[in-house]
């Protein structure tokens, strides 16, 4: 809805520029879609979360465009055009008004200012990962090639951390919407690629994990059937 919410609460992942207007291939995207200075944090009014969605949508449409008539090769932001592809048709329908997403958003922009505030998760993230690399090197056996790709482990366990808080804070049903929100974006998948991903998942039994926060990075980092 993570920020969306995950707009807001991955504001990490994001990013927010503004086209200029006609696209031109000579130049890098970065010159075409221009960067609007954003607020820090979360918007905790509805006004707040609309400038956002308009300014991150028409970011992302401008990104789409100057894929379309250049190529993707000229975009360093997304991994993949798949990736930009689903991250711009899940953050229209979070900004849409009247979706699913939507909803959920504008309805629970207090909780999620207040669950956020009051957790974090890249703190947690940071220090499951720090204990994994002491661990692996205290083995006798440790081969640094067989290292988890510790950027995508921290934003995977953020993720998590994210998704379980604002379920315990605002409902179940919320908590799903922002799994979702990550899921169907795909904004994992520009750190996590496939065996990143599948290295992580045979490994977590070893992250001294809880069971719900297991399940979470499960859901997380497989992709749909």
């Amino acid at each position: 809805m993570t920020i969306k919410v995950l707009l807001f609460a991955f504001s990490v992942l994001l990013l927010a520029k503004e086209t200029l207007g006609v696209i031109d291939c000579e130049t890098r995207s970065f010159f075409n879609c221009r960067r609007p200075r954003m607020p820090k944090g979360m918007p905790r009014e509805i006004s707040q979360f609309r400038v956002r969605c308009q300014r991150t949508t028409t970011y992302i449409r401008c990104l789409k465009e100057y894929q379309d008539k250049c190529g993707f090769d000229s975009i360093g932001f997304f991994s993949s055009p798949d990736v930009l592809e689903a991250y711009f048709n899940t953050t229209s329908e979070l900004c849409e008004e009247g979706t699913s997403l939507n909803t959920v958003a504008i309805e629970n922009l207090q909780c999620f200012n207040e669950t956020l505030s009051k957790t974090n998760c890249r703190k947690e993230a940071r220090n499951v990962s720090s204990s994994y690399v002491r661990r692996r090197f205290e083995e006798a056996e440790f081969e640094p090639q067989n290292t988890l790709n510790l950027e995508c482990l921290e934003k995977a366990l953020s993720a998590s951390c994210i998704v379980l808080s604002i379920s315990e804070n605002c409902g179940k049903d919320v908590g799903y919407a922002t799994l979702d929100f990550i899921r169907r974006s795909k904004i994992l998948e520009n750190v996590c690629l496939d065996q990143a991903a599948r290295l992580i998942l045979d490994e977590l039994h070893n992250l001294q994990l809880s069971e719900d926060k297991i399940q979470s990075v499960t859901l997380l980092l497989e992709k749909p059937e």
